[in-house]
């Protein structure tokens, strides 16, 4: 009788301080979601990330290769030669 009230009291401790719904066993099961949930957040970021700098390094090899398209022009100096 007596080990039936202690759990009883431990129980009813248990339900005031997480909730009457849910007991500290059942409240360790959502960690698990949240975990995943926030890696998924942070692989989604380093994606946008890695996309957005491969994006970026692509139109400064354009411009690069335009820069070296373009026709080179003499300079205008005279030359000394006659």
């Amino acid at each position: 009788m007596l080990e039936s009230d202690v759990l009883r009291r431990r129980q009813l401790r248990a339900a005031l301080l997480f909730g009457s719904s849910r007991t500290w066993r059942d409240r360790r099961r959502i960690w698990p979601g949240v975990l995943v949930g926030v890696i998924l957040v942070a692989v989604v970021i380093a994606g946008l990330a890695v996309a957005g700098a491969f994006r970026k390094q692509q139109a400064s090899d354009d411009q690069q290769k335009k820069q070296q398209n373009a026709p080179v022009t003499a300079p205008l100096t005279p030359s000394s030669h006659p």
